[in-house]
């Protein structure tokens, strides 16, 4: 899971994302944590393919990998 935070501290590690049900903030690819399934209670929202390729582009520079190219 990667947290989505309102404590902004405008590290090269926080992506912005738009989303209606999200007020402001963004995802900290920095802080990511193992969660198991049943602490989520309830969807909140989703977010696309090219918003979660953004994500995952930040997260892989994180880590220090590369990631496979996505032929259309």
């Amino acid at each position: 899971m990667v947290a989505h935070t309102n404590s902004l501290r405008d590290t090269r590690f926080e992506i912005s994302i738009q989303h209606p049900v999200l007020s402001g903030g963004t995802f900290d690819v920095q802080q990511t944590a193992a969660v198991q399934a049943v602490k989520f209670i309830q969807r909140l929202g989703a977010l696309s393919e090219e918003q979660m390729g953004v994500i995952e582009q930040a997260l892989a520079q994180v880590l220090g990998l590369r990631l496979a190219q996505h032929s259309a």
